[in-house]
């Protein structure tokens, strides 16, 4: 795995860089101007931005995506592609989900993919993880095959795990990113169903 710069969040998210604070502790780095704030996780390399939200209109649909999309591209650097997943137009947020040999990625520390919120024109809010898989590695140095349940056995599952089985709107195989054991500069990709 390799890591994006601090350095590249700060120039982007700040419109004055050079006068963000900045405090370290254990639990990671807080950058900060009068108006919004920056934490990056020392633990997950997780990225959460906010910005003081403004009172501004919301923006058509369409805009919101070429809005989105322009700053996912500034922020994003993931090599197999990236897809619009999901817009949530009432709040003014979108997600783009990372995927890996065609299929979705999933996961815990926002390493699936990135979430960003507007008020009008402005970024209030963005969620996503430094982490960016790199280098395969070739599946006979470890990588673990599986096999995934049927359908029926699938559906099952869900029942027994879900309250509300109505609520569920989607079941799609994908990848889920598990960090190796020994070191989290290296990732597993799992594939199962996911809803």
């Amino acid at each position: 795995l390799n890591r994006l710069p601090n350095r590249l969040f700060v120039d982007i998210l700040f419109d004055n860089p050079e006068d963000v604070n900045v405090r370290s502790s254990e639990e990671g780095v807080r950058y900060n101007d009068y108006y919004s704030e920056l934490f990056i996780s020392s633990e997950t390399n997780s990225v959460v931005y906010n910005r003081e939200q403004y009172n501004d209109s919301g923006q058509e649909i369409q805009t919101l995506i070429e809005e989105g999309y322009d700053v996912m591209s500034r922020l994003e650097n993931w090599p197999d592609g990236v897809h619009l997943s999901d817009v949530d137009y009432e709040n003014q947020r979108i997600f783009f989900r990372r995927y890996l040999d065609g299929l979705p990625l999933f996961a815990e520390n926002y390493e699936d993919g990135i979430t960003i919120e507007f008020s009008g024109e402005t970024l209030i809010g963005l969620s996503v993880n430094m982490n960016i898989a790199q280098i395969p590695i070739d599946p006979a140095d470890g990588v673990i095959e599986k096999t995934l349940p049927n359908g029926e056995t699938v559906i099952n599952i869900i029942l027994s795990e879900v309250q509300d089985p109505s609520a569920v709107e989607n079941i799609r195989i994908g990848y889920e990113w598990l960090y190796n054991e020994e070191t989290r500069r290296v990732a597993q990709f799992v594939p199962y169903w996911f809803y």
